[in-house]
């Protein structure tokens, strides 16, 4: 029982307790943090951002357009409402590291690619769960809407909407949340933003960068965070 104690023992040395030691080694290394770089650093943050704004509302609009053929009741077609959902299915299934590449092969380095990836990702995963949201409505106040006279298309834009405006919105403010994390990482395969100042900082050593790039996304990340809340607490 001695030994199985001691090995066990070794073997928490060695496949934990090194790892963390050298993980806090490192760690350890980007502090301080450099606080003059914060100039240098403004703009691709600032990049990062807009790139998941912009991807994160491209996604919103496309996905509420998607959302309509995607919905059982509302496609006419089992053809229409099938394609929809393969459609939404494949662009949810293409990983955002997976796209950022392919769109920097494509488009080259920049904002541009990181964009589109975001984009088609997101349009997958965003046009899912409002043709779920959309098919959870009412039942009852749909059928109003269509013995009133209303078209699938008007039923769509002027009831099923405005019932799901606050679900909606919380999904858009966690995705703009979502991405702009996303969008750090594509920037590590040259889809611009901080993600690239980031690979640069880490293949020269230069450790308090890399430590002032870590503050600034997770601070970033916190504050979009709590405007989310804010917006969420007000409003909806």
């Amino acid at each position: 029982m001695r030994w199985v104690l001691v090995i066990a023992l070794i073997t928490f040395c060695y496949v934990v307790w090194s790892p963390l030691w050298y993980t806090l080694q490192y760690v350890g290394r980007l502090l301080p943090p450099s606080w003059s770089a914060i100039p240098t650093l403004a703009d691709p943050i600032l990049e990062t951002l807009v790139m998941s704004l912009i991807g994160t509302s491209l996604a919103f609009m496309t996905a509420i357009a998607l959302a309509f053929p995607a919905h059982r009741g509302l496609a006419g077609s089992i053809y229409v409402y099938t394609t929809a959902r393969m459609i939404l299915a494949v662009m949810r299934a293409t990983p955002v590291l997976v796209l950022g590449i392919i769109c920097v092969a494509a488009l080259g380095f920049g904002a541009t690619a990181g964009i589109v990836g975001i984009w088609f990702h997101t349009s997958g995963v965003l046009g899912k769960y409002l043709s779920e949201a959309f098919e959870a409505s009412d039942k009852d106040v749909l059928e109003a809407s269509e013995i009133d006279g209303c078209t699938k298309l008007q039923t769509y834009l002027y009831v099923m909407i405005p019932m799901q405006m606050n679900a909606l919105i919380s999904y858009l403010l966690y995705y703009y949340e979502a991405n702009f994390r996303q969008a750090t990482f594509l920037g590590v395969v040259g889809a611009g933003g901080i993600g690239l100042y980031l690979t640069t900082a880490v293949g020269l050593f230069d450790y308090g960068q890399v430590g002032m790039i870590v503050i600034l996304i997770i601070f970033t990340s916190l504050l979009l965070d709590m405007t989310s809340r804010v917006i969420r607490s007000r409003y909806l």
